[in-house]
């Protein structure tokens, strides 16, 4: 029989485990794919967030119809299509831990806040830039998500722009091995490790800058972006950060 997408994701990261520790642990693959499931569902929501922008920034147009409502049925279909199939409304059918649903589920429950939390700035008529954008919502959705749940998820990257999503020194390491030219651009390329003593494990999702992206990071470079930041001078596919997430072990 066929193992199904996420099942053959579980074996890969289970064998990948096995194939990069001395010591193979199922509680450790299990964590480690729950990690994987919350860095690509924070990484839905930005792509949600960056189909948007163009009807969000409409200054000729009020009320919008990007509700939280709206917001979740974009999410829950691009998080399934890269998920291979997990459907974030049926997750008592997937396979992983009862843990890993909830957190989807608050990490999810999260992402609406904000965007309900919005809706007055995005619908506001002869506004253009609103300031809800992909890393925006991400920064905010994750900071609400990791005061509540015993997991630490954030935005990072080299040349940052909010100091909280400063790195750390694990992740300035990811970051660069990220930013190297031979790293893959295609697929969910993550690199994970267990830290702190084997008490953490910690796991990284890059992001890499799209056509989109260059509005506001691409050159020329020390130019005013429409957020008020000066460009990076960054082009199309180099690194642009990336999602990090730590969850204890032992929880």
């Amino acid at each position: 029989m066929k193992p199904s997408p996420f099942r053959a994701l579980c074996l890969a990261v289970l064998v990948g485990i096995c194939m990069n520790r001395d010591v193979c642990s199922a509680s450790q693959a299990e964590t480690e794919v729950v990690a994987r499931l919350l860095a690509l569902l924070l990484s839905s929501g930005r792509v949600v967030l960056a189909h948007n922008q163009p009807l969000i920034n409409d200054a000729t147009k009020g009320e919008k119809g990007f509700t939280a409502a709206a917001f979740e049925a974009q999410v829950v279909e691009e998080f399934k299509k890269r998920s291979g199939g997990i459907d974030l409304r049926q997750l008592d059918a997937v396979m992983i831990p009862d843990k890993g649903k909830s957190l989807l589920q608050a990490l999810l429950a999260a992402g609406q806040e904000v965007i309900d939390g919005k809706q007055a700035i995005i619908n506001e008529r002869f506004l253009g830039y609103k300031n809800v954008i992909p890393a925006t919502w991400g920064t905010w959705t994750s900071q609400k998500f990791s005061q509540r749940n015993h997991v630490l998820l954030k935005q990072t990257a080299l040349d940052y722009r909010n100091p909280n999503n400063a790195p750390d020194e694990f992740e300035t390491r990811i970051l660069r091995k990220f930013a190297a030219p031979d790293y893959p651009r295609e697929g969910q390329q993550v690199l994970s490790e267990v830290t702190n003593g084997g008490k953490t494990l910690r796991l990284m999702l890059p992001l890499y800058h799209k056509k989109d992206c260059l509005v506001c990071h691409g050159t020329p470079k020390g130019e005013i972006d429409i957020s008020g930041y000066r460009k990076e001078g960054h082009r199309e596919g180099e690194a642009a950060g990336a999602i990090s997430v730590a969850i204890p072990l032992s929880e």
